[in-house]
């Protein structure tokens, strides 16, 4: 019976918060035609640029950035022969790797 009691109260208390008089309609706004990127320029019109950082490219360390253009060019070379170097020793051991890439059909 207590129950019983309580479930009542409880429908009269949130039936209080509920108009069954009230008429509501929702109105849908048109679609704004949009493509695929205009979202990421318009969050990147509210930030601005550092001039004072580095490229991304030389995240790893600021205190190896290369200054000269002869640097910059070894960096680059050594980057991806690290990288072809990587390739290499995964497809002469594929057992030491458990990640698979995918290869789309």
């Amino acid at each position: 019976l207590q129950k019983t009691n309580r479930s009542v109260q409880v429908n009269v208390c949130l039936s209080k918060f509920y108009s069954t008089n009230a008429k509501t309609s929702v109105e849908v706004p048109a679609r704004v035609e949009r493509s695929s990127v205009d979202i990421l320029k318009a969050l990147e019109s509210t930030i601005k640029r550092d001039p004072t950082a580095a490229h991304f490219k030389y995240h790893d360390d600021p205190y190896l950035i290369p200054l000269s253009n002869i640097g910059k060019r070894v960096f680059a070379l050594s980057q991806e022969s690290g990288r072809k170097a990587a390739q290499w020793i995964k497809k002469q051991h594929p057992e030491l790797f458990q990640h698979r890439e995918a290869d789309p059909v």
